[in-house]
């Protein structure tokens, strides 16, 4: 009867253990990742202050359209050959850390069979890949949210089989006087979290691309503001669905004003997005890489990289710029 008792007692305080526990811990402790060393090494090789990411992640659409503009056919051979020419560049990875390709250029080969990818990986190049599925309208505001998220988890275990390493996902927020609204906020940073825990399940780095277009003639300051509040909660929805932070690099656009305001200064511009970086992004993100979107000239998007490089140095993330728009 004694160890009746006791076994009795020993079941009962097992299953008030497990209950407490579940009422204590609600959530698992943070799930194992197999690819996590791999995704944290692809961010740091993207991080590298001597080098830049080449982004030539344009659909056919656009890169046709470019290409028509410079007076080629714009055809799929010539769109092939393009990418052909930039993926076998001499020397390419003593300047790049990684370039960003379509879907249909990770799919392509070069003029020997060889895939692009291919060619990529045996230069030192890490290889990445676009994986949103471009935007959709989301209100009667304007404002737009990012598709590809539905499919992204089964798209980015077929980019990795092909070669990539690293995927970019593009959130875009407008900002005015008035906008972005908060739906807009939560809705777009919720997809990234989502895409970053459906990348990273597959063995891709992530790549968040946060770009912010300008209406009106708000002040810098506003710009500013919406993009504290954008890369926080970028960060806050990566880590509610488990992703590596580690193993993920941000793009933040630079802060200026909007389109109808007076110029913004080079030193206002650099200091701003450098605050509003340290602001929101913990130590263990380990890149910055900031894009100029917005700026009137590429020479000038060139000086405002190159002066926040400078003004960010000794941060505990790298910075690195991103080129793409001045290749063709």
């Amino acid at each position: 009867a004694g160890a009746a008792t006791c076994l009795l007692a020993s079941r009962r305080h097992r299953r008030l253990s497990l209950s407490t526990r579940q009422v204590l811990q609600p959530f698992q402790i943070e799930p194992i990742n197999p690819y996590a060393a791999e995704i944290k090494a692809t961010a740091q090789q993207l991080a590298t202050r001597q080098r830049v990411l080449l982004d030539v992640s344009e659909d056919a659409t656009s890169l046709s359209k470019r290409l028509v503009e410079a007076g080629l056919p714009g055809d799929a051979a010539d769109r092939r050959a393009w990418r052909e020419v930039v993926c076998t560049a001499a020397g390419l990875a003593h300047l790049c850390s990684g370039v960003v390709l379509d879907d249909e250029g990770l799919r392509q080969a070069d003029g020997d069979g060889t895939a692009l990818a291919e060619r990529l990986r045996r230069a030192g190049v890490t290889v990445g890949v676009r994986a949103d599925a471009g935007l959709r309208p989301m209100n009667g505001f304007g404002e737009r949210s990012t598709e590809g998220l539905t499919t992204a988890e089964e798209r980015c275990g077929e980019f990795y089989a092909l070669g990539a390493r690293f995927a970019k996902w593009r959130t875009e927020v407008l900002c005015s006087a008035e906008l972005p609204t908060d739906v807009s906020v939560w809705e777009n940073t919720s997809r990234l979290g989502h895409f970053a825990k459906s990348c990273q399940k597959s063995g891709l780095a992530v790549a968040a691309e946060v770009s912010v277009v300008h209406e009106g003639k708000h002040t810098v300051e506003r710009t500013a503001y919406v993009t504290e509040k954008v890369l926080s909660q970028s960060i806050r929805h990566i880590n509610e669905q488990d992703g590596i932070v580690e193993g993920c690099v941000l793009l933040p656009a630079m802060c200026i004003a909007g389109p109808e305001a007076a110029p913004t200064l080079l030193l206002e511009a650099v200091g701003t997005t450098l605050q509003s970086v340290r602001r929101t992004l913990p130590p263990a993100v380990p890149g910055v890489l900031p894009f100029t979107e917005g700026l009137p000239s590429l020479e000038d998007a060139a000086r405002h990289v190159r002066a926040f490089q400078e003004d960010a140095i000794g941060e505990p993330w790298a910075v690195a710029p991103v080129y793409g728009a001045a290749l063709l």
